[in-house]
């Protein structure tokens, strides 16, 4: 039972990395193509993840 609840919380966690990464992506990419409306919706998506980022994705949103 602990190891199923173990790899669960394994799967999130990669799940939520990968989820932080794409909207840092979508912004980036946004904010290229001098879309500032769509760029602003996905950072503000972002924010609620910003706790749990890593630095490298911390600096990114920064930026």
């Amino acid at each position: 039972m602990k190891k199923q609840i173990l790899v669960a919380i394994a799967c999130l966690v990669v799940a939520f990395a990968f989820a932080q990464k794409k909207g840092l992506k979508a912004a980036e990419k946004a904010i290229k193509s001098n879309n500032y409306a769509e760029a602003k919706a996905a950072l503000g998506q972002a924010e609620g993840m910003l706790s749990s980022m890593d630095d490298k994705l911390s600096s990114k949103y920064h930026l």
